[in-house]
């Protein structure tokens, strides 16, 4: 029996089962679909100044100037990838698990399990690609690591399965860009395991820049061990047609850490249930879950928070905030604080409301016109303090965020 035949028979055996959020998409047609596809890559070039400008929307550099090392895919085909660090290995999954299966194996869908439901039952049976990072135990990388994957062919299905692993007391951030080159209708399912080892540090950046006929459905599975501590950043300034994604950080370890921020817009019809967990099981644990949602035209977007208090001294904080620019849009807050010992604290904070217009009024007496004045406003709704960011991709973040609000 193959190393991956127990997980492909419970993947088998999961491959209808629904989400327990978000609409549900019909798979089939683009299961199919990739049997028709040819296996060759599309001869893509990065630099190409249409693909570099796209790329650098979503925080890739890809001129790699300041990167430790890059991973490149499109749809289901692997371009390119390589470290530029000793003790830091960048591979494929199919590498990793033909040549390195000793260092990867107890790590393989232990963070999600593989029968979550069909979007992970199809990644197991039918993606290809996915890249695994492995941080040999006390390097600390100084320039963050890139991962980009591309839609591009129509009626696409990409499926990667990712894995990082730190070992201890290593540090790595890793920038993910993830958007299409053409405008495609498509399906992106992403499965992403993330182990940070004793006093370790992951800082996780991922930015999205899809287009309404797509439909992304993210898994993702976080294990942070003694003293360790994991930062996540989710920013989703172009949202796709539907989005369903809920991380899950389990604090493991003793005095362990985890800050996760998302920024979200809805625009056009697009429907976005987005969301985050925290289950603090270590002693000392503490966690904090801050989410901004802009919803416009006739989006809807449901925000969800969950933080779970299992270990003594643990501290949480989850705050939802939600900003409508439409009478039409939607927006639903929905946080969830769950203490099972007397000495843990969770705390949470939320609310969805209007530009008020005392504050465009303001703004306006100072020389804004109307419109500057809701662009200030907005701008400052959706900025978030973005924990371990390097300068130069905060100032993107910032440059993007503030041609969003303009045309608002």
């Amino acid at each position: 029996m193959g190393v991956r035949e127990e997980f492909k028979e419970k993947a088998r055996k999961a491959s209808t089962k629904p989400a327990t959020y978000g609409p549900d998409i019909n798979l089939d047609y683009y299961i199919q679909r990739l049997k028709r596809i040819e296996e060759d890559a599309e001869a893509i070039n990065v630099k190409d100044p249409k693909v570099q400008g796209k790329l650098e929307s979503v925080g890739i550099d890809v001129f790699e100037a300041e990167r430790s090392g890059s991973y490149y895919q499109v749809d289901q085909q692997v371009l390119s990838y390589y470290s530029k660090i000793p003790g830091v290995k960048v591979l494929t999954l199919e590498e990793a698990i033909e040549n390195h299966w000793d260092e990867i194996k107890e790590y393989f869908w232990k963070a999600v399990p593989v029968d979550k439901d069909k979007y992970t039952a199809t990644v197991e049976l039918y993606g290809r690609g996915g890249y695994v990072i492995i941080v040999d135990d006390g390097v600390k990388i100084k320039q963050p690591l890139q991962t980009c994957l591309l839609l591009y062919r129509r009626e696409v299905l990409q499926a990667p399965h990712n894995i990082i692993i730190l070992g201890e007391n290593a540090e790595a951030h890793i920038i993910t860009g993830c958007t299409f080159l053409r405008e495609p209708t498509g399906v992106h399912l992403g499965v992403s395991e993330f182990y940070v080892g004793r006093g370790s540090k992951l800082t996780f950046t991922m930015i999205h820049g899809w287009g309404l006929q797509q439909h992304v459905r993210p898994r993702t599975g976080v294990i942070v061990e003694d003293g360790g501590e994991y930062i996540s950043h989710y920013v989703v300034l172009s949202p796709p047609g539907t989005l369903q994604t809920y991380p899950q950080v389990k604090l493991k370890g003793k005095n362990t850490r985890a800050h996760v921020s998302s920024v979200c817009v809805g625009l056009g019809k697009s429907v976005v249930d987005i969301g985050s967990e925290i289950v603090l099981e270590g002693e000392g644990a503490s966690g904090e879950i801050i989410s901004r949602s802009l919803g416009k035209d006739n989006s809807t977007i449901i925000a969800r928070g969950r933080i779970v208090g299992v270990a003594e001294r643990a501290k949480g904080h989850l705050e939802c905030m939600g900003l409508l620019l439409s009478n039409s849009a939607v927006i639903e807050a929905v946080p969830q604080l769950s203490a099972h010992l007397d000495d843990v604290e969770l705390t949470h904070e939320a609310s969805i409301g209007r530009i008020a217009e005392d504050e465009i009024y303001y703004l306006m007496s100072k020389g804004f016109t109307y419109d500057e004045a809701k662009s200030i406003i907005v701008r400052g709704f959706m900025s978030v303090e973005i924990k371990g960011l390097p300068k130069a991709l905060k100032d993107m973040i910032d440059s993007v965020v503030t041609i969003i609000s303009s045309k608002l």
